[in-house]
């Protein structure tokens, strides 16, 4: 349905907005903010989990006959 497809597709661009921006932030000067990289680099790994969590719940979805 339209709405399973929009609720997709806002998490998708969520999820690679914080891929992004968490892997440009963590090329920020250490004079600047000094625990920023830390903090990017936990933000990158936690979306990137997220992120895989939410395709293979989507592949075990498409095995199971249910719409992709």
């Amino acid at each position: 349905t339209l709405t399973l497809n929009i609720r997709r597709l806002s998490l998708a661009l969520l999820l690679v907005g914080l891929l992004i921006g968490a892997s440009i932030a963590s090329n920020t000067p250490a004079d600047l903010l000094p625990n920023m990289a830390e903090w990017a680099y936990l933000i990158f790994v936690s979306a990137a989990g997220l992120t895989i969590v939410v395709l293979v719940k989507a592949i075990i979805d498409w095995l199971n006959g249910k719409q992709l």
